[in-house]
């Protein structure tokens, strides 16, 4: 959300951001989040990036992971 926050409606960038995680939980919470925020061009999807085919080119990936204990 920080990324996209500062992004988009700090720097006025026309960007889209995907969202994946493997827990639906995380991805049915992060999508309320986006709603409520208004946040159009945010999409949280339950996937794997190894394997999530959906978009033909990207110009940045962040990637953050964390130990089962932080989760």
């Amino acid at each position: 959300f920080a990324m996209y926050y500062y992004l988009k409606e700090l720097k006025g960038y026309n960007i889209r951001v995907i969202g994946l995680d493997l827990k639906e939980d995380v991805i049915e919470h992060c999508n309320e989040l986006r709603t409520k925020y208004g946040y159009d061009r945010l999409d949280f999807y339950v996937g794997d990036i190894a394997t999530y085919k959906d978009v033909d080119s990207v110009d940045m990936v962040v990637t953050l992971h964390a130990c089962d204990t932080a989760t």
